[in-house]
């Protein structure tokens, strides 16, 4: 996990939790397990990815970024989730997602696709979620 403020690391950590609040009801999802800032809760494959979602034997593995960690230095964890875990979904905010798309590329990141997020008038607001 990258370096964040403390005002990112809060929205990271809404962001979490709108996620498992939108899986539970949103998606009908059986269990959401989420991990926000250092929680180690929720394990798949020896890692912690900040949301698993699973609806019966679909499972939805979600890592979410903030400006600030949309870097090289997280790519090479977005290369170890893609590397054991396979198909996982990056969470950034709309306006990173051209330096993800390419942070994704340069790391042949052939598992990993991207959904972005927004704030709309104090609400979040998805594009591309599974």
């Amino acid at each position: 996990m990258g370096l964040r403020t403390i005002q990112s690391q809060k929205l990271h950590d809404a962001v979490v939790i709108t996620l498992k609040e939108f899986y539970l009801k949103k998606r009908n999802a059986d269990e959401v397990i989420i991990n926000p800032g250092d929680d180690t809760k929720a394990a798949i494959k020896g890692l912690y990815p900040d949301v698993i979602s699973q609806t019966g034997d679909l499972l939805t593995v979600l890592e979410v970024e903030t400006d600030e960690t949309v870097t090289e230095q997280e790519a090479l964890e977005w290369k170890t989730f893609n590397d054991i875990i396979g198909q996982f979904y990056l969470v950034v905010p709309e306006q990173a997602e051209a330096e993800a798309k390419a942070l994704i590329k340069q790391n042949g990141l052939t598992h990993c696709k991207i959904c972005t997020y927004k704030l709309v008038e104090k609400r979040l607001v998805f594009n591309n979620l599974p």
